[in-house]
């Protein structure tokens, strides 16, 4: 359960920095189609991620996209358990953490250029 909250509020916080990234573009088409592209691929929901080749391992485990849904998968399906858990929660609060920060600062930065056109 903890495993999936985190993986929610983080999925959460990807999309609205998403969102907010739109402040600054012309065109949102290139953003919110390669999005959901390399969250598809990157979270193994294609391939599990334990499956791709050695030398994408350090790539994959850096990135946050594995805790959307290969590491409540693999914690599911007893993979994962044990001390194993909590430090991946530990990152994928503080993933979490760093993205929300991030989302807010663009959102505040972004408020002060956003001009509307029209009536």
């Amino acid at each position: 359960v903890l495993a999936i909250s985190l993986g929610v509020l983080l999925g959460a916080a990807i999309t609205t920095l998403v969102h907010v990234s739109l402040l600054w573009t012309i065109s949102g088409d290139g953003m919110t189609r390669m999005m959901p592209a390399l969250v598809i691929v990157f979270s193994g929901m294609v391939i599990p991620l334990p499956l791709f080749p050695e030398f994408l391992q350090p790539l994959l485990e850096a990135l946050p996209f594995r805790f959307l849904a290969d590491v409540p998968y693999r914690i599911y399906s007893g993979d994962l358990a044990g001390a194993e858990v909590l430090p991946l929660a530990a990152q994928a609060l503080a993933w979490t953490v760093a993205l929300v920060a991030v989302g807010r600062y663009a959102l505040q930065r972004g408020h002060r250029r956003v001009v509307v056109q029209g009536g």
